[in-house]
């Protein structure tokens, strides 16, 4: 077998892993992300304007990813404008809700560790080819 099959064979494993534990059924709303729709991984609240009213809580990779694809970012959710000096923050810039990630870690310590070593690895990936730049600028003039 060469190296795309065992590439392949890791990936395949490595879901396997995360689907076993049931996150799905399993996981309660308050800790579910609703962009990536898994269990949240380094919980973060949106980085919305001072005063602003939107409470919602993402993974720190889909956070990250949302503010960097729009041109203007506001809330997938609400609405709510980001914080303009967020727009090209690195990813460990994102405020982590402290209380989420405690009860992640204590409910689903297997769980939250395959998704940190895929979102710190997809993190990192995304860093290579971020020369502050947007992710995505398609369609933008």
């Amino acid at each position: 077998p060469g190296l795309r099959d065992g590439l392949a064979t890791t990936i395949t494993t490595t879901m396997s892993l995360v689907k076993s534990d049931s996150i799905d059924s399993e996981t309660p709303e308050d800790l579910t992300c609703a962009l990536c729709l898994g269990l949240l991984c380094e919980p973060c609240r949106w980085p919305a304007l001072p005063g602003s009213t939107c409470e919602h809580v993402f993974c720190r990779l889909c956070c990250f990813k949302s503010v960097r694809a729009q041109l203007h970012p506001t809330c997938p959710l609400c609405r709510e404008p980001a914080c303009e000096d967020l727009k090209w923050a690195a990813a460990s810039e994102l405020a982590l809700d402290e209380a989420k990630s405690e009860q992640v870690l204590r409910l689903f310590p297997a769980v939250h560790k395959t998704q940190l070593f895929q979102n710190t690895d997809e993190l990192k990936k995304l860093q290579l080819y971020d020369s502050e730049m947007p992710l995505l600028t398609v369609g933008v003039h």
